[in-house]
């Protein structure tokens, strides 16, 4: 930024809200809709799989259905972001630009004084 320029909060908002804008447009385009995801979702959170084995003799078995965790993590992950229910995972302090705290430090802070009080985490 050159100096003697004051920053435009106002300016970053309405290119956000472009950006936004844009990206919702295209989304329509190609029939993403919230309820579309929503729905593709719900489905993920029940996902299955068959397990395919050959027996001694060749004969292909199937399993029965199977909970397909990994497919199911991934759907919980997404609906936890969507449902704002995912925690922070990094905090930052910022004051005047001098002062920069993380939770990690701050974490890190807590488990060295509860070693040091009861000797043990």
């Amino acid at each position: 930024m050159k100096s003697g320029t004051e920053p435009n909060p106002e300016l970053g908002k309405q290119a956000a809200d472009y950006a936004r804008q844009q990206t919702l447009k295209s989304l329509k385009r190609y029939k993403v809709s919230t309820g579309r995801v929503s729905k593709r979702l719900s489905e993920a959170l029940d996902a299955t799989e068959v397990k395919v084995f050959h027996d001694k003799g060749g004969e292909i078995i199937y399993s029965k259905p199977l909970i397909a965790h990994g497919p199911r993590l991934k759907a919980i992950e997404i609906a936890s972001a969507l449902l704002e229910m995912k925690p922070a995972e990094k905090h930052d302090v910022n004051v005047q630009g001098t002062l920069k705290v993380s939770a990690e430090d701050k974490f890190a802070e807590l488990l060295t004084a509860m070693k040091a009080k009861y000797g043990v985490v």
